[in-house]
């Protein structure tokens, strides 16, 4: 007996779940009316809101077309070398000596501000003082800028011995010379005296006579010797002076470079050819990457590649969430918009971007989870904010005060019917006059604003057999919604009703929570792991991809339009990052534009963009903002139509391998870059784009 009063108590408590999950326990009231998808367009009545003409795509440079040989390499630097000491000496300072004089000519003023420093070099009885401005690793150096000084105080007093001997053996010289002109000169009249013949007698006898040549000739001889001497003298000092040139260390390379690696610092012993500093050249690199077999008959030296960099962005900082930041919105208004961002913490933070801190904090009952703002057409700044218990909230922003920062939902419009569990997404519609909601209850609800009530739920025929994880209006009467059972569905929206505009998008990987659509309603995002498809909402067929560029890392969390639909936000990189990226097209691949990096490395967990964030003509960029679980809001810049044209730069294939690499069997290509406006940093990643 008890085990047959057993068995009905867990029959019994078993129909009970099933009631309650399938909700049968509800009725439906004139207020929330079930939508089963009527047979007929009439019986769901007209279109929710009239269809709007999409605006014509934003279009920038001619991009690259699908078929792109694509190489994803990194860059260097060829031009690296080890700056060496040429004489064995002491080190006396790393660093960039100041012209003796010119501090004394310019006066102390020169010194203040600067990290000058001074050595002594041991001189007798007066020192030499050496001024300098010492070098740190990464400091940028000249062509033929001083680099580092060797201890010069013995090649100093060689040099001065040297010029001593030099000056000495000038003046030997004058003074041979002076007597070779005497000797000289008593030779002739030696000469004049033996050849004068008086009464049968010469002047001077034979032996006076050679004896006056004899030290003519040595005068010669001498002079000679002297004048040979001036050119040992002067070859010696030249000798001292280089060796005390070499006690100067300089760049020698014709370009900017930098110093990668000082290895002695000053009063170190250094042998000859002994390493002191390493430099590179930032002003020339080489990208290079691997690239397939099969693709090597497309590549030859010299053939156009584009080259596009790894950009990566910091961002200000908002910091007034004590838990994860579950959502962030933009209110409409592109002059002076206002940055709405939701916690776990149970409040909504409204900031003024300029201001660090929160204009208003909205605290609510529970967790909040999603938010939407009206978007820029609409009458007035309306915030949604969807809570984990299930509650809508409507606020009016323009009625909040501007000297009070503190509000809770008694301020707000509750509204009367919400959903059963978790509230996961919101949506408004064009100019706001309706909205939408989607839940962890599986269910999607259609509002009228005005009204604050649901106009009809989806069914369960037609939702969506998982939770709601975003939620987009088009202009063209259509919702489009993802949700956790991996489909992607597309509604036709009516005043009684919606129906399937096309059949469920299956097989998504379901890694992308948020995925975006773009403001003119024609093509909305689809996530398949390390790829997204860009679909048309009109018949769900593919019209773009988007790729990692290490075609490995997946795509996560987020992938949106900008209100444009010119760039895309996605996040899925290492280390909380997220990705700007060019639109693909049909014909066109999407490329990288900016990375977005946070000092914290929390991952991401949302993001809106500014609604005049893209390249619709702006002259100044815009912003997109996200949130952490770190509890942080971001602003990070959004890049203007002219930073996106100039993203790409043109250069020429320099070398493409002859031979297969045995790990990777891959060949190597590579191209020369000119880098002298610092655009690109040595061993960061570039990708490598080879169009024809």
């Amino acid at each position: 007996m008890g085990r047959f009063l057993l068995t009905v108590v867990l029959g019994v408590a078993l129909f009970a779940v099933v009631v309650y999950y399938f909700d049968w326990w509800k009725t439906d009231t004139p207020n929330r009316k079930s939508n089963t998808e009527p047979e007929t367009e009439e019986a769901l009545g007209e279109l929710l809101y009239p269809r709007q003409t999409p605006r014509v795509d934003w279009h920038v440079g001619s991009g690259s077309p699908m078929n792109a040989v694509v190489v994803h390499g990194h860059t260097t630097t060829p031009e690296q070398v080890d700056v060496a000491a040429q004489v064995d000496a002491k080190v006396l300072c790393i660093g960039d000596e100041i012209p003796e004089g010119t501090a004394a000519a310019a006066g102390v003023a020169c010194l203040i501000g600067e990290p000058f420093l001074q050595r002594n070099v041991i001189q007798g009885l007066a020192d030499l003082a050496v001024i300098y401005r010492p070098w740190e690793e990464e400091a940028t150096v000249r062509p033929k800028q001083v680099i580092a000084k060797l201890d010069p105080a013995r090649i100093l007093n060689e040099v001065a011995l040297r010029r001593a001997k030099y000056n000495a053996a000038i003046a030997e010289y004058k003074g041979a010379e002076e007597l070779y002109k005497e000797a000289d000169l008593r030779a002739i009249s030696a000469e004049k005296a033996y050849n004068t013949i008086i009464g049968g007698n010469r002047l001077i006898r034979e032996e006076e006579y050679r004896e006056k040549l004899l030290s003519r000739n040595k005068s010669f001889q001498d002079k000679i010797t002297k004048k040979e001497g001036i050119k040992v003298a002067e070859h010696e000092q030249q000798a001292s002076e280089i060796d005390l040139k070499e006690h100067t260390i300089r760049n020698e390379l014709p370009v900017r470079c930098r110093i990668k690696i000082i290895h002695h610092k000053g009063e170190e012993a250094v042998k000859k050819l002994e390493p002191i500093v390493q430099i590179y050249s930032t002003e020339r690199l080489r990208a290079e990457g691997m690239v397939d077999v099969p693709n090597r008959s497309r590549l030859h030296v010299g053939m156009p590649v584009f080259l596009e960099p790894t950009t990566e962005v910091a961002p200000r900082v908002l910091m007034g969430h004590r838990k994860e930041v579950t959502a962030v919105a933009v209110t409409r208004d592109p002059r002076k918009p206002r940055v709405i961002s939701a916690s776990e913490d149970k409040t909504v933070c409204v900031w003024d971007p300029a201001e660090s801190s929160p204009r208003w904090v909205l605290y609510h009952p529970d967790a909040v989870r999603t938010v939407a703002c009206t978007p820029p057409g609409a009458p007035m700044d309306l915030l949604l904010t969807g809570c984990a218990n299930g509650d809508i909230y409507l606020w009016e922003l323009d009625k909040l005060d501007i000297k009070k920062r503190r509000y809770d939902v008694s301020f707000a419009d509750k509204l009367k019917a919400g959903h059963a569990d978790g509230v996961t997404a919101l949506a408004f519609g064009p100019v706001g006059a309706f909205f939408a909601s989607g839940g962890a209850d599986h269910r999607i609800q259609v509002w009228k604003t005005e009204s604050r009530e649901p106009l009809y739920t989806l069914s369960p025929g037609i939702s969506p057999d998982g939770t709601i994880t975003a939620l987009s209006f088009t202009p063209e009467t259509k919702l489009v919604a993802a949700s956790t059972d991996n489909t992607l569905r597309v509604y036709d929206l009516h005043e009684k009703g919606a129906k399937q505009a096309i059949d469920p998008i299956p097989d998504r990987s379901g890694t992308v929570g948020q995925l975006g659509v773009d403001r003119d309603g024609r093509r909305m995002v689809f996530d398949q792991g390390r790829r997204l498809q860009i679909l048309s909402t009109q018949d769900g067929i593919q019209t773009g991809i988007l790729e990692n560029p290490d075609g490995t890392t997946p795509f996560v969390t987020l992938a949106l339009f900008s209100p444009d639909g010119s760039l895309m936000l996605t996040g899925g990189a290492p280390e909380g990052r997220l990705i700007l990226w060019r639109t693909p097209g049909a014909n066109q691949r999407g490329f990288e534009l900016r990375q977005y990096v946070t000092r914290e490395k929390a991952p991401v967990t949302c993001a809106a963009f500014f609604p005049d964030a893209g390249l619709s003509g702006k002259d100044a960029g815009s912003y997109a903002v996200s949130g952490c679980k770190d509890g942080h809001v971001y602003l990070w810049p959004v890049p203007n139509m002219l930073e996106v044209s100039q993203h790409r730069v043109l250069a020429r294939l320099t070398m493409v391998g002859g031979a297969v690499d045995s790990g990777t069997r891959q060949i190597r290509v590579g191209v020369d870059v000119d880098n002298r406006d610092g655009r690109f940093l040595s061993g960061r990643p570039v990708t490598i784009v080879v169009e024809h």
